[in-house]
């Protein structure tokens, strides 16, 4: 698993397992259950895509339609709200590597939805100070409310599990490629374990388990008004396909 902090991931473990809708715990077998798609066998790979009609998006086609986003619609990308049907490993949302081959993207190349808000809030802290001493404490108020932005659902949960693992690697990641290895703070280990624990919840509110042809009472939480709606009360409102940028591929 070389793309998977084996510590953090299983230090956060009983978190990202459980189901928010029902306060239970996924049965979800890590150690038997786990496995990437690109850590599949060609037969299991093939049998993936017939079975659940998986699809594996390569790295340039992520980029490339997410940066058509980015230029059609910029001010909503940025500051909107996005959720992701069938997001399966979520590399549309976090593109930590290439969901073909397994190879890891460097951080700077990452275009996945989250990573250019990320990278977009990251330049707007750092105007106007001195290279590598922006403040984290100014950012991680607003990174916050980005991960509070992108929500995500698939069926098959082994995949959920990993879309989460994926999102929380990625806040660690930017957390100490930006700000712990920068000379000013090396005195702090970044993120601080609070942060990196209320961003687990935030991921685990916003990424379910659910099949989108039979929904059933999976909650969603309003960050901003803290209220926990029912999901498929939302999509009976008239307004929600106009307030949400949606995606409906994997």
């Amino acid at each position: 698993m070389t793309n998977f902090d084996n510590e953090i991931v299983k230090r956060y473990l009983p978190l990202l397992l459980k189901d928010m809708s029902t306060g239970k715990d996924f049965d979800f077998d890590y150690e038997k259950d786990f496995k990437p798609g690109y850590e599949r066998s060609r037969v299991e790979f093939n049998l993936s895509s017939k079975k659940r009609a998986a699809i594996y998006t390569p790295p340039f086609l992520v980029r490339r339609m997410n940066l058509f986003l980015e230029y059609e619609n910029k001010e909503k990308l940025y500051n909107g709200t996005l959720i992701e049907a069938a997001c399966g490993e979520a590399p549309f949302i976090v593109q930590r590597y290439n969901m073909i081959t397994g190879e890891k993207i460097a951080i700077e190349d990452r275009e996945g939805i989250l990573d250019i808000k990320i990278k977009y809030g990251i330049q707007n802290i750092a105007f106007g100070w001195a290279w590598g001493t922006a403040p984290y404490s100014n950012w991680y108020p607003d990174v916050k409310r980005m991960f509070q932005t992108v929500f995500g659902f698939d069926k098959h949960l082994p995949s959920l599990i990993i879309a989460r693992m994926n999102l929380l690697l990625s806040f660690i990641e930017y957390s100490r490629e930006y700000y712990a290895k920068r000379r000013y703070f090396k005195t702090h280990e970044l993120p601080p374990e609070e942060h990196i624990k209320e961003i687990a919840e935030i991921i685990c509110w916003n990424f379910w388990c659910m099949d989108f042809l039979n929904v059933k009472n999976e909650a969603v939480r309003d960050w901003e008004t803290g209220e926990i709606s029912k999901f498929k009360d939302l999509l009976k409102k008239e307004n929600s396909s106009a307030e949400q940028l949606s995606f409906n591929y994997d």
